[in-house]
């Protein structure tokens, strides 16, 4: 809410540099030793934020766990509480994934980046859903501001660069745009489609036999527990 949330842009920029200085103190589950964590909480406590609400949601975004107080206080027992309700076993090596970009629909290439993990690397087909009437939130970072520039950590994908990835990536977007690529691949390497059907129809062409698969119901709040946790995902 303070930082990144309302803190200037070179503040803000600052905070996203820290994911590129030392990977062992950042990430998703890194809930113990991670400095981004740290920077949030100093931020709050430099602005005076005293009192904070925070919230746990299903997948049909109503309130599952609720907690109110004081704003260090709340994060920790809410993460407490989050690696059950958002953690999966650790998995990988799909053939298909489908991922659905729900609790941030409107930065969904989270999503996308999350399905990337699960995946058989370059040889692997992504389903990516965005559902986000509204579109793409600006992100004053990593965004694009222009056909070719953008914020000051904008980095431009090559047509291509996405194969290098996975073999398919399909994007299920009722509400097409071209904005929900911009952190992801060139426009021209997704395949667009509006509907599960039409989706369905390329699935079933490519897999027209068995195939391993993973469904993630919101890959924009989930996360993957450690490997030494892992008990497999239900396979379809």
């Amino acid at each position: 809410m303070i930082l990144p949330g309302v803190a200037g842009i070179e503040s803000i920029n600052q905070f996203h540099n820290q994911m590129y200085r030392d990977q062992s103190r950042t990430g998703l589950a890194n809930f113990e030793n991670n400095i981004m964590r740290a920077e949030c909480d100093a931020a709050g406590v430099m602005a005076g934020l005293n009192f904070k609400a925070d919230c746990l949601v299903n997948r049909r975004g109503e309130i599952t766990d609720l907690y109110a107080g004081p704003f260090q206080a709340t994060q920790a027992a809410g993460v407490q509480e989050a690696m059950e309700h958002y953690g999966i076993p650790y998995t990988t090596g799909y053939d298909l994934v489908v991922s659905n970009a729900y609790g941030k629909a409107s930065e969904s290439a989270i999503a996308f980046f999350f399905a990337l993990k699960l995946l058989k690397p370059r040889d692997g087909v992504v389903v990516f859903i965005c559902d986000a009437p509204e579109g793409q939130v600006p992100h004053y970072v990593f965004g694009v501001w222009g056909t070719d520039y953008g914020g000051r950590e904008y980095a431009p994908k090559p047509q291509g660069y996405v194969h290098q990835l996975l073999k398919k990536l399909i994007v299920l977007a009722p509400y097409p745009d071209r904005t929900c690529l911009d952190l992801v691949c060139h426009y021209e390497d997704a395949v667009m489609v509006k509907s599960w059907n039409e989706c369905l129809a390329i699935l079933e062409a490519d897999f027209p036999r068995e195939a391993r698969v993973a469904v993630v119901q919101d890959g924009t709040m989930q996360y993957m527990k450690s490997h030494e946790a892992n008990s497999g995902l239900q396979r379809g």
